[in-house]
């Protein structure tokens, strides 16, 4: 027995829209958390918390756009050589911020690093033999990257390893962000094992099936079912242990609203233009220089 179809409204394009916006929130948070001004309690901090709180809806849509990017390009090499590269542009300009100590606050974990390392797992792992070890190359780069998070905020901690291992050079949201974006690559993968093994599709086949709304919305609750229970366990284990918690869980619940777009996106690309796809790649390094220089004016006058 086949439900009847849903209506889901939101494109790849409306995604990007809303990720875009929201991560700009977040990141004007950002720099209002760094002026020194902002003092606890003041009306800037306040601001900054509101804010970076509702910018942790932005990550969540990127890594679930990562994983459609990769499960629907044909080039996964290009597709992920884009990526690389921008990373590498900014990670070369943060090296540069890190080092001069007027700019050095600046530099800071970039979301790239994240999608990078998460994409580059997902390429290699579906490699055939040897390369399939080369995995846990990026996986090494997510796993360490927590270490250093937990280590930094560990009660009369020493300066000593992470030292050659500053927080720019992290993936921000390592094993939170890991988890994440398997539960959403894997999502159709379960969503066939699933119509495989209920009375679902007695009346057509799982290839007809995946043409229909229903399917993609099927993958849209796995995806966001497994979103939320990850976000709920590792707030968990933050809340209910003595260990340091360099991911601020706290905070990363206010990712779950990104629950609501997600659960509407209908499996198209929408807009499109060869502009628009440039303007998502360069938007973070813009529109960061752009933030920095607006509030480093303010603090000068």
């Amino acid at each position: 027995m086949i439900m009847k179809e849903k209506k889901l409204y939101l494109s790849e394009f409306w995604l990007k829209i809303l990720a875009l916006v929201f991560m700009t929130i977040d990141h004007i948070g950002l720099f209002l958390d760094m002026n020194p001004a902002n003092v606890s309690g003041s009306l800037g901090d306040t601001f900054s918390i509101i804010f970076r709180s509702i910018g942790r809806i932005a990550m969540p849509l990127f890594l679930f756009m990562l994983a459609e990017g990769l499960h629907k390009s044909h080039d996964r090499g290009n597709y992920i050589l884009r990526i690389a590269v921008l990373w590498a542009i900014i990670f070369v300009a943060e090296l540069v911020l890190f080092f001069i100590p007027q700019t050095s606050m600046y530099s800071f974990a970039q979301p790239f690093s994240d999608l990078l390392a998460c994409a580059l797992f997902i390429y290699f792992l579906e490699k055939k033999g040897a390369l399939k070890f080369l995995a846990l190359l990026p996986l090494t780069w997510i796993i360490l990257s927590y270490a250093a998070g937990v280590a930094n905020n560990m009660p009369g901690y020493e300066v000593t390893w992470t030292a050659y291992f500053p927080e720019f050079c992290w993936t921000g949201y390592s094993l939170f962000g890991f988890l994440i974006f398997l539960g959403f690559y894997y999502a159709p993968y379960l969503a066939r094992i699933f119509l495989n093994k209920s009375q679902l599709l007695s009346e057509t086949s799982i290839e007809e099936y995946q043409k229909t709304t229903n399917y993609q919305w099927l993958v849209n609750l796995i995806g966001s079912v497994i979103f939320v229970l990850i976000t709920i366990l590792l707030w968990g284990i933050v809340n209910l242990s003595s260990l340091p918690d360099p991911l601020n869980m706290s905070r990363q619940t206010y990712a779950l609203f990104s629950f609501l777009p997600l659960y509407f996106y209908n499996g198209s690309r929408g807009y499109d233009k060869k502009w628009w796809r440039y303007f998502n790649y360069f938007y973070y390094p813009v529109h960061i220089v752009f933030l920095a220089l607006i509030f480093w004016l303010i603090m000068v006058l």
